[in-house]
Order: structure tokens, then C-alpha cells, then sequence
């Protein structure tokens, strides 16, 4: 449950860790956000997880995406 995060965030579960996180702003257009994977050895088998929070700066509403996982292998 997200909650311990923000308050509105009740019932949405976060099922990735924040060990890094990105922040930008928007004005409501779709945003990449490039990741480039270094060509190292010491990644495979390596599994990387993804999620999305967004809060709206005028409603203070927020949304979270589904999560996903990247494994990195041959």
C-alpha cells in the first residue's frame, strides 16, 4: 500500500523499489525517459524493476502505473 508514501496514495501498491528515483515535470504530454543498459557481463541474469508515479500540482491527485520487470540475459 502506498500510503506510507502519501496519504493519497491509499490502496495503490508500489511493487518497485525506490532505491532510484526520476522526477521531471510535464504539462500533460507523454514523457520518455531514455535508459541506456551498459554492455557489462556483471548485468545478466541481473532483474530490474519499474514503476510510475504521477501527482497533478494543481488537484494534488495522483495515479501510479503497473509495475514491470526487466531481466537482462542471453
Amino acid at each position: 500500500d502506498g500510503t506510507p508514501l502519501l496519504a493519497e496514495l491509499a490502496g495503490c501498491w508500489i511493487i518497485a523499489d525506490a532505491i532510484t528515483l526520476v522526477t521531471g515535470a510535464t504539462g500533460g504530454l507523454p514523457v520518455t525517459l531514455p535508459l541506456p543498459v551498459p554492455s557489462s557481463a556483471s548485468f545478466l541474469g541481473e532483474s530490474f524493476y519499474f514503476q510510475a508515479l504521477a501527482l497533478d500540482l494543481v488537484s494534488f491527485n495522483t495515479s501510479m502505473s503497473n509495475g514491470f520487470a526487466v531481466a537482462i540475459g542471453q
